[in-house]
């Protein structure tokens, strides 16, 4: 299997391990140096180190009683960067649904995701986890 290939692989693995709630699973996928940024002005967006990705996926456990999935459409390699297109979908604790679509840009190096930039319609999240923030989303 190619790099490019192979970094592809982690990043669908990425995505079945956080669609099926394996928050020890997905940081395992992480480098120690780990970054996640996310768009928009939301109590969540910004730069986030590895440290505090534990409680931000257990916080979305928790307002998504039934899981959040991650379905996968195009990925595109280019040196150590994948680029995903994403949707999810989940039932929201507050009852609404929460169908969101993402690009999302992972650096991967050494079969291990040293950063991940995510890009979403930020109305829509505003409008559904704003409304019952998850734990850990704030702090």
């Amino acid at each position: 299997m190619s790099e490019l290939e192979s970094n592809k692989a982690v990043v669908l693995e990425f995505f079945e391990r956080l669609s099926s709630g394996d928050a020890d699973g997905v940081l395992a996928l992480y480098a120690d140096s780990f970054t996640c940024w996310t768009a928009g002005t939301l109590p969540f967006s910004g730069t986030h180190p590895r440290e505090n990705i534990a409680a931000m996926i257990s916080g979305v456990q928790s307002v998504f009683p039934d899981g959040l999935k991650f379905t996968v459409g195009t990925l595109t390699a280019e040196d150590d960067r994948v680029s995903a297109e994403a949707e999810s979908y989940g039932k929201h604790a507050s009852g609404q649904v929460y169908n969101q679509r993402y690009h999302f840009l992972f650096v991967v190096r050494d079969g291990k995701i040293q950063s991940m930039h995510e890009y979403f319609d930020t109305m829509h999240a505003d409008e559904v986890l704003c409304s019952a923030p998850a734990p850990g989303f704030n702090d």
